[in-house]
């Protein structure tokens, strides 16, 4: 690919199907030019759809529908979706809801072996 993106696409860039900071700052870093559109995915609703399923399932599923609700949008336009979980000792955690819950994840992780799928 070229220096700036939007030459090897026509011109039309890439949209990042997340609204995830730190992803963004990864795209940024690289140079790659991006807009962002957080798509419309029930998540937890995806994930009660899998349960049982192994957390790196969940993932690559939520990806995917991430990426296909925002590329139904902009069929002509390339979409990068991504989805991460994090799982520790066989327990699958999200994204924590408050500094509590946040305090809570870092009090298990603690000394632990961290799985991101």
């Amino acid at each position: 690919m070229s220096a700036d993106i939007r030459d090897d696409l026509g011109g039309s860039g890439l949209i990042l199907a997340s609204g995830s900071a730190s992803r963004q700052a990864m795209l940024e870093a690289a140079g790659v030019c991006f807009k962002v559109e957080k798509p419309d995915v029930d998540e937890r609703a995806l994930e009660a759809e899998m349960a049982g399923a192994e957390p790196e399932e969940i993932a690559q599923a939520l990806t995917a529908a991430k990426a296909a609700a925002v590329s139904a949008l902009h069929p002509d336009t390339p979409v990068l979706g991504s989805d991460s979980l994090v799982e520790v000792e066989g327990r699958r955690f999200d994204k924590p809801a408050s500094r509590e819950q946040a305090a809570e994840h870092l009090r298990f992780f603690s000394g632990k072996t961290m799985t991101l799928h």
